[in-house]
């Protein structure tokens, strides 16, 4: 059990992370919104910031390079992530 009082949360209770502190938050459509553009502006500038670092380097010929084994290992990755998330939601336990 934990107590969260800087999150707004009062009451001693099992946290089940993040996730559980924002869906008690009341967010209007606005709100949302706004929160959905900052994470595209978020995700647009540290996809160009690290086009630029790589641009013109040997790492970038490298990944060209290996483009199969980054895409599977990517693939891979995901998988692993979806069929985690299914498990959790299906309640079946991994202990």
């Amino acid at each position: 059990f934990f107590f969260h009082p800087h999150a707004g949360i009062p009451d001693a209770q099992e946290s089940r992370g993040l996730g559980d502190v924002y869906k008690r938050q009341d967010i209007n459509s606005a709100g949302r919104f706004i929160m959905a553009i900052m994470a595209g502006v978020i995700d647009t500038i540290w996809y160009v910031l690290v086009a630029t670092v790589l641009a013109g380097t040997p790492i970038i010929n490298k990944l060209r390079a290996n483009t199969g084994l980054v895409d599977r290992s990517i693939g891979i990755v995901m998988l692993i992530l979806a069929l985690f998330l299914i498990i959790k939601k299906l309640g079946l336990g991994l202990s």
